[in-house]
């Protein structure tokens, strides 16, 4: 706290003023930047871009958001006034509903007929993030499944 006031040229008091812990300055640039990158999300979720380009561009997003924060997301999850499994959820509810209107806006696309769309959105958006988290595949052979999927 003390070397953000030092550069900010303000006094550590003030930033207490504001910020009573480090966890409370952390989670609020973690929600500062998440809305930076949940806006980059909708320009990409609203772009006409097809559907995997899109799905490229979105994980590209995840994944830095991912970098950046991954040792305080955990941390955040568990902070706050709505529990950790609120947020998680919500945020899933949303990316799916995003993929799921992707996979809908885009006409070039003719899904395997044993898949409904909405079990195909949550399970782009849990690779996506499981990939984004451990490493365990690459983006570009879950594209690979996917193209199989959507007969791309």
């Amino acid at each position: 706290m003390r070397e953000i006031a030092k550069k900010s040229n303000i006094a550590t008091g003030t930033i207490y003023n504001y910020f009573p812990t480090k966890d409370e300055l952390m989670i609020s640039l973690i929600r500062f930047y998440w809305k930076d990158y949940g806006d980059k999300m909708d320009a990409a979720f609203s772009s006409e871009e097809d559907f995997l380009v899109k799905m490229h561009r979105i994980f590209e997003i995840i994944d830095t958001f991912i970098r950046t924060f991954e040792g305080f997301i955990p941390e955040y999850a568990k902070k706050g006034n709505e529990k950790p499994e609120g947020r998680v959820q919500k945020f899933l509810n949303e990316f799916r509903k995003g993929i799921k209107n992707a996979l809908d806006m885009d006409k070039t696309i003719s899904i395997v007929p044993s898949i409904k769309t909405e079990e195909l959105s949550a399970f782009i958006a849990a690779n996506m993030i499981s990939i984004a988290l451990y490493r365990l595949y690459t983006y570009e052979n879950f594209e690979k499944i996917v193209r199989i999927i959507i007969l791309k």
